[in-house]
């Protein structure tokens, strides 16, 4: 259960700061270095609930109150869960947002590479003769966010009930 989050949080990180070392457009150096943080955070944070449930019985020995452990959990799980979709429905509102960017390396007409993510989709050259369909990347952008809740949603119930036994 945790294995599904965590690999696509890790996968995010993964490509989010390979897309910052391509950026050189502070703005995508920017986006892609703060959506790479909040997925890093995510991830650091499934960890930690994984920790806790780990040392459970340990806390517990000590006086840890079972409550104060269970609502620190179902913070943490949650806050991870936010940091995970959250750079997806950021993702979905670039593509807007970038569409006629005035910055040649943000604009999607641009690109030559379709991705779930157009922050990912960067490159180091720029395709001024192969236009992207903005709809299609629209659509890619729309799955990314799906793919990423159904992640969260069809493992937040079994992730819950290992992390509290």
């Amino acid at each position: 259960m945790i294995c599904s989050q965590g690999g696509w949080a890790i996968y995010n990180i993964v490509r989010y700061f390979r897309a910052y070392m391509t950026y050189s457009s502070s703005t995508g150096l920017i986006v892609s270095l703060v959506l790479g943080t909040a997925t890093t955070l995510s991830l650091a944070f499934l960890l930690t609930a994984s920790l806790l449930a780990y040392f459970r019985p340990y806390l517990l020995m000590h006086d840890v109150p079972l409550d104060y452990l269970l609502r620190i959990r179902d913070v943490l799980l949650y806050s991870s869960s936010f940091l995970l979709v959250a750079p997806a429905l950021v993702s979905f509102a670039l593509v807007f947002v970038w569409k006629n960017s005035p910055d040649t390396q943000l604009r999607l007409e641009n690109r030559c590479y379709l991705d779930i993510d157009v922050v990912w989709s960067i490159s180091t050259t720029t395709c001024m003769n192969r236009q992207l369909s903005w709809s299609l990347l629209l659509l890619l952008s729309i799955i990314r966010v799906i793919l990423t809740v159904l992640n969260i949603v069809r493992h937040s119930r079994l992730c819950i009930l290992w992390l509290s036994s």
